[in-house]
């Protein structure tokens, strides 16, 4: 599975394989699922909030 690849150290290849699997590709393109994959469109602000809180401890310390 994708985590036992993870835990060995090694790439995730969770994309890949749900890019691969017939079950998907009988409603999405490869290139579809591989954009839902993209992580970014699903973090919303928390890279800024997450500066915003490193400022505040450098700030304190």
């Amino acid at each position: 599975t994708a985590w036992e690849a993870v835990r060995r150290g090694e790439a995730n290849p969770l994309v890949e394989n749900l890019s691969a699997d017939a079950r998907l590709l009988a409603f999405l393109t490869p290139a579809q699922i591989r954009e839902l994959m993209e992580y970014s469109h699903h973090v919303g602000d928390a890279p800024q909030r997450a500066k915003a809180l490193a400022k505040i401890c450098k700030q304190i310390a």
